[in-house]
């Protein structure tokens, strides 16, 4: 992982972002990391992992069902109106 001053990273830019495919360059300001450059595929990958790492399991959402389903005891499901019920004779 390559370190780079910004005026340096400025002045090799081009070189700054081809090895930035390889692996994560850091550009540091006055010995401060202030930014990284990483892959395209890289980023992608850590933007989905954002998006959906806030979002609850299947798991979760079936016990939090159920949890609702103990407080409304009198909660009857409404009967299939949008289509026929399958025939399994």
């Amino acid at each position: 992982m390559n370190k780079w001053k910004i005026s340096d990273a400025k002045a090799r830019f081009t070189e700054v972002i081809n090895l930035g495919k390889i692996e994560p360059q850091i550009i540091m300001n006055r010995n401060k990391p202030v930014a990284a450059l990483i892959d395209y595929d890289d980023y992608e990958d850590f933007d989905k992992f954002l998006r959906e790492k806030d979002r609850p399991t299947v798991s979760q959402l079936l016990m939090e069902l159920s949890e609702i389903n103990q407080v409304e005891e009198d909660f009857d499901t409404p009967a299939r109106t949008n289509r026929e019920l399958p025939n399994f004779d």
